[in-house]
């Protein structure tokens, strides 16, 4: 070959030396140089070697190809070459041994590309060899999808055992594990259908998961896990909700079946679209729940809280159990929705103010606890020793609240109603309702503080003997079937009170004071203590108010009955044929005692006055009055007796008629209007 050249003349910028020659100034010719001898490069590399990795899974298949180090490569994928970042992107290059190896990154082809690769090497005098051009085998470095796991039999015949059916990629190998224990392995049809029998039967807990790899050697990632229980209880644990959100079924089978989380969570009911027959959810740690149709559908119907506070929140229509053991004291559990809650062995708090549904609720905390109520009815049962519970009623509304058990009991914010009759703790309420309201109380002591602008309704009944009722606020109050005691005093609302039969003390109200004693059998009393003004009706027994200083009107109907004063007037009316005695030892000087009976009534220890106007039947008195006395007789016989010193009496005997008025003692007595026909006096002036 002959080489060419081209020329190429530098400028000279500065002179070195001088130069003399013998041709004379201006002629100026050099002798020859030493000659230069070179070889100059014209011959191309040989072309770079190009070879295909072969995919060690299947020889169908490349994984890559090698070249010479160095050369420039191109590749065509379906004809269009990939750029220089696309080259980078798609291929792994590692330089060693003289080679330059391109491996298909990961995903990056799917085994349905033509690729051809074009190889070229560059001299270092630029020479350009000939290309090497290769057309690699389909490159397939995408996983398959994950296969899933669909159906699960339990075959009875040829042997027990479980057969699984499921989908994967079509034609791809799949590996069935039953945990991280290999069962064997099974081809996808064209279609991806595949199916494997085990050998295993129902006799333990199943974790089913299964792998696709592809021919090219690409494996899917595990499959959702499929859990096959036994026939018995099975628990089936799962640390997060993330482990448990990811299974494909988890099937309890026959028995009652638990799903225990290990570490606190929140769920949505979502969660329970995998679940099958798993009837209890255990929560560890501070948890939140959300139940729905899923739950609803799998028949969920127990939740165990752990310790922390945790929140249900449940939308259906049925029933649902909470046991509350591990709960610890302080903590809140905190409900809503609209199911039917049972709460068992509640040992902290409950909040139910967003719930609609009926609560039923078994405290067992042994320090003082808190339940917020919902807005429909609510049953509370403690009889833990050293426990008690405050309800507050706010939400509750007009609603009902039941409460039972030995515990104390207190109630906050009642607009409602409540039933204690199996509460033997004391009671202790807050009413603040606008409309009528009702406590049928229980049979320990009971306190009702009511401002509301309603009224109070107390059935008493289940009250025990000697058990007091404390009564207060400026609400009415009406106490029905009273065997207890009450105290009212605090009280500025106006008081009824119907008794049973047994003896009573009521320490009336700032208002008006009504009694029904109609139930009072004879030799029982009804005890008065107050200060304002009381009404006694259908008195049956005795009574006593020797502590009363308020103005007594007194309705008695007994066979012979004894009624004591109090300090203040008192109007006694005596309807039955029976006997009454009347001490008026604590009626003051200045009062009066009014009767109007029909049967004998005998007044004993008179200080103050007596009006018997309207009094038909025979009359005896005992005047004890240090000062002059007034006594006005009823139309009945009349004996009157008066020895106290300093005393005496004026007896207007207007309406004795033509009765029968005796007197004794050494008081000296005055009679005016009189027209009886018989006029007796034992001793003394008259």
């Amino acid at each position: 070959m002959m080489a060419r050249f081209s020329k190429s003349t530098t400028p000279v910028r500065r002179l070195r030396r001088s130069i003399s020659t013998a041709s004379g100034v201006g002629d100026f010719t050099s002798s020859p140089s030493a000659a230069l001898t070179f070889t100059v490069d014209t011959v191309a590399p040989a072309s770079p070697l190009v070879e295909p990795i072969a995919d060690p899974a299947n020889s169908a298949y490349d994984t890559g190809f090698s070249v010479t180090s160095g050369a420039a490569v191109t590749v065509d994928v379906n004809g269009v070459a990939l750029s220089a970042s696309a080259l980078a992107a798609d291929f792994v290059k590692a330089t060693a041994g003289g080679l330059d190896t391109y491996t298909a990154a990961k995903g990056a082809f799917a085994g349905t590309e033509a690729l051809v690769v074009s190889a070229t090497l560059t001299d270092v005098a630029g020479n350009l060899s000939a290309p090497t051009t290769l057309a690699l085998k389909p490159i397939d470095t995408i996983a398959p999808l994950q296969p899933a796991i669909t159906l699960a039999t339990y075959v009875t015949s040829g042997g027990v055992h479980w057969a699984l059916a499921g989908a994967a990629e079509a034609n791809s190998l799949l590996t069935i594990f039953d945990g991280s224990a290999e069962l064997g392995t099974a081809t996808a049809n064209s279609s991806g259908s595949w199916a494997f029998t085990t050998t295993e039967n129902n006799s333990t807990i199943h974790d089913y998961t299964v792998t696709a790899t592809d021919p090219a050697g690409n494996a899917s990632i595990t499959s959702a896990a499929y859990y096959e229980g036994t026939p018995n209880a099975d628990i089936f644990n799962f640390g997060s909700e993330a482990a448990l959100s990811a299974a494909a079924l988890i099937n309890g089978a026959a028995g009652t079946n638990t799903v225990q989380l290990t570490s606190r969570a929140t769920l949505t009911d979502a969660d329970f679209a995998h679940f099958q027959m798993i009837e209890i959810l255990g929560l560890t740690g501070a948890s939140s729940v959300s139940l729905g149709a899923n739950a609803l559908a799998d028949g969920l119907g127990t939740i165990n809280v752990g310790a922390g506070n945790t929140n249900i929140a449940d939308s259906n229509s049925g029933s649902l159990i909470v046991n509350a053991a591990s709960l610890a004291a302080g903590e809140t559990l905190t409900v809503t929705g609209s199911t039917s809650l049972t709460i068992k062995n509640l040992a902290g708090n409950l909040n139910a103010a967003g719930d609609t549904g009926a609560l039923t609720v078994t405290a067992t905390g042994t320090s003082l606890q808190s339940i917020a109520t919902g807005s429909a009815a609510i049953s509370v049962a403690d009889s833990t020793a050293g426990g008690g519970v405050t309800v507050d009623a706010t939400a509750l509304g007009a609603g009902a609240l039941t409460l039972s058990g030995s515990a104390t009991e207190t109630v906050d914010n009642l607009s409602g109603s409540i039933a204690a009759t199996s509460l033997s703790g004391a009671l202790n309420v807050t009413a603040v309702g606008s409309a009528p309201q009702s406590v049928a109380t229980g049979t320990g002591a009971t306190a009702i503080a009511d401002n509301g602008s309603g009224s109070m309704s107390v059935n008493a009944l289940a009250t025990g003997a000697a058990k007091t009722i404390t009564l207060s606020g400026s609400a009415a109050e009406t106490v029905a079937s009273l065997t207890a005691n009450v105290v009212a005093t605090g009280l500025s609302g106006a008081l009824s009170v119907t008794t049973k039969t047994t003896s009573v003390s009521i320490a009336t109200g700032l208002g008006s004071n009504t009694i029904n004693a109609g139930s009072l059998a004879a030799g029982q009393t009804l005890t008065l203590t107050g200060t304002t003004a009381a009404t006694v009706t259908a008195l049956g027994g005795n009574l006593t108010a020797t502590g009363d200083s308020g103005a007594l009107s007194v309705t008695t109907n007994g066979a012979a009955q004894t009624v004591t004063t109090g300090s203040n007037a008192i109007a006694i009316t005596d309807n039955s044929t029976g006997s009454l005695t009347v001490n008026a030892a604590a009626l003051a000087t200045d009062d009066t005692l009014t009767l109007s009976c029909s049967g004998s009534v005998t007044v004993t220890n008179l200080k103050g006055g007596l009006n018997a106007a309207g009094d038909t039947g025979a009359l005896t008195v005992t005047a004890t009055g240090t000062s002059p006395q007034n006594i006005a007789t009823g139309s009945g016989q009349t004996s009157i007796a008066d020895s106290a010193a300093g005393g005496g009496v004026t007896v207007d005997a207007t309406a004795l008629g033509t009765g029968t008025l005796t007197l004794s003692g050494s008081a000296a007595d005055t009679v005016t209007t009189c027209r009886a026909t018989s006029l007796r006096r034992a001793s003394a002036a008259l």
